[in-house]
């Protein structure tokens, strides 16, 4: 067992058993010998949230301990990360108990936030589920922080979701996304499950902003009768992992859902991606808007959508072309023509949002977001058949 002496206090120690009054003296422990450091009491970051953090590898875990440093403002009670860790050739469990400092100005009262980290082969996978519960501080949500490749048939995932309050997730990781996006839009519709909360929608909200106030100007909405073709551009998984395509489906989805528009089936491969006509209005009213999603490898923008085009159709006496591209790392630029007027450029500051910044926007969220939901059942409903 050994203690740490820097900022973080630290105890660890490994076992072939999990036992959480184990773990719970020993966080005892850490804060007598902060209070005895300090010569003063320091405080527990009080009244907020339980978080339980998975990471499927190392270089995750240090990746997601890293935006826990990087949020302000907001920061969990305590912290329980659950490493599942391949490198491990016994069955023995490896744990870590740590008090972390808040990122506070100087003038502020000390505080700090409890850190529990759990390590263990993926054949312990559900046995780590069963110490996360006993960890929870009572009367606190519990949110579960999941940024891994995949939901689907993950035993440790299956329990966890039954002690959360809300899912946090990044499904542009999706490996697999046509069944994970299945298995998150049965989620989303069980009245006993949590509230989902997912990167890839938060990092489109400059794009759906932006794409309505193209249609502020009443000429302009005009034309959202006459759209007639939608291209969604997306970037291919690279080293990363991050895939455009997620993205893509669910502003797919949310035009769809939106703008009521309806798929009479899911999409078909094309050359070089996916299409669907998709059918709006009724009777002698009714017309169709095709709709294409491409992928490609783009090393210019670190963004995972690149482009989103709406445009009319070529043989009317006045199209329209609404267009958002991904110029750079913080900036997008939009094109518009409609109406006969001259054509409309501008550039947007937009900088890719960091997963530090979208998991604290997650953390201090309570409710619903119904339009994301909405956008998904509809994005769902779009994916080519299995």
């Amino acid at each position: 067992m050994t203690t740490g002496t820097d900022a973080a206090l630290s105890i660890s120690w490994e076992s072939d058993r999990l036992d959480p009054r184990a773990i719970s003296g020993a966080l005892h422990s850490l804060w007598g010998d902060l209070h005895t450091r300090l010569g003063t009491v320091s405080e527990l970051r009080a009244s907020t949230i339980n978080l339980i953090a998975v990471a499927e590898n190392a270089e995750r875990q240090r990746a997601i301990e890293a935006d826990f440093h990087e949020l302000h403002g907001f920061v969990p009670s305590r912290i329980v990360v659950l490493h599942l860790d391949r490198q491990v050739s016994t069955d023995a469990y490896g744990i870590e108990v740590a008090l972390e400092p808040l990122p506070t100005e100087r003038s502020r009262a000390n505080a700090h936030y409890e850190l529990i980290r759990v390590s263990a082969p993926p054949s312990q996978a559900v046995s780590l589920a069963s110490i996360a519960s006993p960890l929870l501080l009572p009367e606190l949500p519990c949110y579960l922080y999941w940024p891994g490749q995949t939901l689907i048939e993950s035993p440790l995932f299956e329990e966890l979701v039954k002690v959360a309050d809300r899912l946090v997730i990044d499904s542009s990781l999706f490996k697999d996304p046509e069944s994970n996006l299945r298995a998150l839009a049965k989620l989303i519709t069980d009245p006993r499950s949590p509230i989902v909360g997912d990167f890839a929608w938060q990092r489109l909200t400059p794009w759906r902003m932006l794409l309505a106030q193209f249609f502020d100007h009443p000429d302009a909405l005009q034309e959202l009768e006459n759209i007639e073709e939608v291209e969604l551009i997306g970037r291919l998984a690279g080293t990363s992992g991050h895939s455009g395509l997620t993205a893509n489906l669910l502003i797919g989805g949310w035009l769809a859902s939106t703008l009521e528009w309806r798929p009479p089936g899911p999409m078909v491969r094309a050359k070089d991606g996916w299409r669907v006509t998709l059918r709006a209005g009724s009777g002698t009213d009714e017309r169709e808007i095709v709709l294409r999603i491409r992928l490609k490898q783009q090393s210019r923008s670190p963004g995972r959508v690149l482009s989103i085009m709406l445009r009319s159709d070529d043989r009317d006496p006045m199209p329209a072309l609404f267009r958002i591209e991904r110029v750079s790392a913080e900036q997008i630029h939009t094109y518009s023509e409609f109406g006969g007027r001259p054509p409309m450029t501008r550039g947007v500051p937009a900088s890719v949002i960091s997963d530090s910044m979208l998991l604290g926007r997650e953390l201090a969220s309570l409710g619903r977001d119904t339009i994301y939901e909405s956008a998904l059942l509809s994005a769902v409903s779009l994916m080519p058949e299995e």
